[in-house]
């Protein structure tokens, strides 16, 4: 059960840091951008997030980490797209 729950917190971990890196980073663009983009495009990112931490739950730590670098790709070209 350790071993388990070390590898969640490790995931969930990383995902915070990419996460607040990002948000710091772009912190005086994120009123136009969220003004500006299609709410599907939020959906996908969300969906991604909550089968991150499904699997996490699950103790799919490999699935997990897929998910969460998925919405951090999707929120990467997001800011990307219109911050540029």
């Amino acid at each position: 059960m350790k071993k388990d729950s070390t590898s969640y917190w490790i995931v969930l971990g990383a995902w915070l840091m990419i996460t607040a890196t990002a948000i710091g980073l772009n912190m005086n663009a994120l009123s136009p951008v969220f003004a500006n983009i299609d709410r599907s495009f939020l959906l996908l990112v969300d969906l991604h997030l909550e089968e991150c931490i499904k699997q996490l739950q699950l103790g799919n730590t490999e699935d997990a980490l897929e998910h969460c670098q998925l919405a951090d790709q999707q929120l990467e070209k997001l800011l990307s797209n219109n911050t540029g």
